[in-house]
């Protein structure tokens, strides 16, 4: 069990009551299941009746909120426990991962009509990746370290991904990146917009075991456009991600070509594609790694 030094305590005690308030004001109170609250050794669960009304994306920005229970976030409000619409959820995800934790894990309600958030008593960057940027023999800042880390077991990294787990501004978020392919430990693909990174071949070396990309000599060639699908599935879990999410994950590819390819995991079983519960209108199918393919 992990035990957390005294003003650690106090921090996630802080964290803790965010995420209870975010539970009570988006409760379906409607529906017969009772919200959660589950404490073990690793971390805490709430759970809550009724899916979420914004994106992940959303959520992690803080660029929408839509409670169901207003008067609860007014009386919240009134006696300080309540921020600004749309802020709550950053201030948790900002302050778990400043305590060196992983991002708190956030399940919207794609498959079952319930949202959950796991804040997980493990540390953001593993003793193992420590050691991998040790070997880079460069001393580096936390977003710096952040990128590289992402980049590594994601496969990529972008200006938005960043800017999520660090809270920084886009334009700081640029340099960061633009530094780290200035020294050469990232290469680009696309442009403006639509740029993202993935590790260089120089980075790639200390960590050949790691099939992040085919090394040829001293060039990366990019994985696959199924093996990008499937990381991006991997990475998106039992939300999944609607064709429009998979379009502005891989800005490099055509919508004909990954609407292709889509299909083609489709029919031989490796994708499934999943129709939300939500009632409302218009909800977009959205596109989940088969069972035979998690691990």
């Amino acid at each position: 069990m992990l035990t957390l030094p005294y003003l650690q305590r106090q921090k996630a005690k802080v964290e803790r009551r965010e995420a209870l308030i975010n539970l009570l004001v988006h409760a379906d109170y409607a529906e017969s299941q009772a919200s959660l609250i589950l404490h073990s050794p690793e971390g805490y669960n709430f759970r809550n009746p009724g899916d979420s009304r914004v994106s992940v994306s959303d959520l992690f920005l803080g660029d929408r909120s839509e409670p169901r229970n207003l008067d609860l976030v007014r009386m919240f409000r009134f006696i300080g426990l309540a921020d600004e619409g749309g802020t709550g959820m950053p201030k948790i995800i900002r302050a778990w991962r400043q305590l060196g934790f992983q991002l708190p894990k956030i399940d919207v309600g794609t498959e079952r009509y319930e949202f959950e958030i796991r804040l997980r008593h493990a540390h953001l960057i593993a003793v193992e990746d420590r050691s991998w940027l040790r070997s880079l023999r460069r001393h580096w800042t936390e977003p710096e370290q952040l990128a590289l880390v992402i980049a590594r077991h994601e496969g990529e990294i972008d200006n938005l991904r960043l800017r999520t787990i660090t809270g920084l501004h886009s334009a700081d978020v640029t340099k960061v990146l633009g530094s780290l392919r200035t020294h050469g430990f990232l290469q680009i693909i696309g442009g403006g917009r639509n740029a993202r990174y993935e590790l260089s071949a120089s980075s790639l070396e200390p960590t050949a075991t790691i099939p992040s990309h085919n090394v040829i000599g001293n060039t990366t060639r990019p994985r696959p456009i199924k093996d990008r699908i499937a990381r991006q599935l991997t990475i998106a879990g039992l939300e999944g991600l609607s064709f429009r999410d998979l379009t502005r994950r891989l800005r490099d590819k055509s919508s004909e070509e990954l609407r292709g390819v889509l299909n083609e995991m489709l029919s031989s079983g490796s994708v499934i594609a999943v129709v939300p519960q939500s009632q409302r209108k218009g909800a977009s199918k959205r596109y989940t790694l088969s069972s035979r393919n998690v691990e």
